[in-house]
C-alpha cells in the first residue's frame, strides 16, 4: 500500500484471480517483429469495483511521468501516482461506456477515444478489448490501447496543406479571371470557363495558367492616364453608390 491509500497491483484484480500478469508491450515474442510503428500498451478492467490495471506502456501513454527520465522519484510512490493519474485521465472519457458495450458481447470490440495527458495533448487511442468471464459472468475486460494520435496528426496535416493549396489555387485563379473580366468584359462564369478551354486544349493545369496570366499582365499590359483617372473616380465614388 503506498502513501495517499492508492495500492498499485500487478496482478488480476478479478474475482477469478489467476495471477497472470499484464502482458510486457515492450517484450515481443521470439522471432516477432520489434518494431512497434504505434504506442500499444495492455490494460485490465475490474466490473465490480471500477479499477484499472495498466501496463508500464499504457502508464505512460495515459500520463507520461516527467520525473520518470530524471529518476527523482521513488518507484513505488511514482507508479502508485501514475496509476492514478492515468484512472483519473480516462474518467472523463466515453472509454468506460464502450466497456461497458464489451461487457454484453462475446466477441472483442474495438473502439476509438481522445484523451488528454498531463501535458495538455491530445491523443487519439484505439482501444481493442474483450470481457473477462468468472462462472459465466463478466467481471471485467482486458484488451489493449493503441496510440494512433501519429495517424491523427499526419491526416490533419495533410489536410492543412491540402486546404492551403485550394486556398492558394483558388487566390491566383480568383485574380486571373478579374483580369479577363476587366480587358474584357466577361462575367466570373465566362472568365473560368476560358480559362478552363485553354487547360484542356494546351494540356496545362487551370491554375498554372492563371498563375502565368497575373505575372504576366502587369508588365505586358498598360493603362492610360485616361484609363487611370476613370478606376480613380470609380475607386473614390464606390461608397456612395454601394447598395450593401
Amino acid at each position: 500500500m503506498c502513501p495517499g491509500g492508492i495500492e498499485v497491483r500487478r496482478r488480476s484484480v478479478f474475482c477469478d484471480a489467476k495471477e497472470q500478469q499484464l502482458p510486457d508491450s515492450a517484450s515481443p515474442s521470439p522471432g516477432a517483429q520489434q518494431e512497434v510503428p504505434y504506442p500499444v500498451g495492455a490494460f485490465r478492467f475490474s466490473f465490480d469495483d471500477d479499477r484499472w490495471e495498466f501496463s508500464p506502456e499504457c502508464l505512460e501513454m495515459l500520463h507520461p511521468d516527467p520525473s520518470a527520465a530524471t529518476g527523482g522519484c521513488d518507484e513505488n510512490v511514482s507508479a502508485a501516482g501514475s496509476l492514478e493519474r492515468a484512472t483519473a485521465t480516462l474518467a472523463g472519457t466515453d472509454v468506460r461506456t464502450a466497456l461497458d458495450l464489451v461487457r454484453e458481447s462475446p466477441s472483442p470490440l474495438a473502439s476509438r477515444h481522445t484523451v488528454t495527458d498531463a501535458s495538455g495533448r491530445h491523443r487519439h487511442l484505439l482501444v481493442i478489448a474483450e470481457r473477462v468471464l468468472d462462472a459465466d459472468r463478466a467481471v471485467g475486460a482486458s484488451g489493449q490501447m493503441v496510440d494512433v494520435s501519429g495517424v491523427f496528426d499526419d491526416a490533419v496535416g495533410s489536410l492543412d496543406t491540402q486546404v492551403n493549396e485550394f486556398v492558394e489555387n483558388r487566390s491566383v485563379i480568383e485574380q486571373a479571371k478579374g483580369m479577363m473580366m476587366l480587358a474584357y468584359s466577361f462575367g466570373d462564369q465566362h472568365a473560368y470557363d476560358v480559362l478552363a478551354w485553354r487547360s484542356q486544349h494546351t494540356n496545362t493545369k487551370v491554375r498554372a495558367l492563371a498563375a502565368a496570366v497575373v505575372r504576366e499582365v502587369p508588365s505586358a499590359v498598360s493603362l492610360t492616364d485616361a484609363d487611370r483617372s476613370a478606376f480613380d473616380h470609380i475607386l473614390l465614388s464606390a461608397h456612395e453608390t454601394d447598395d450593401e
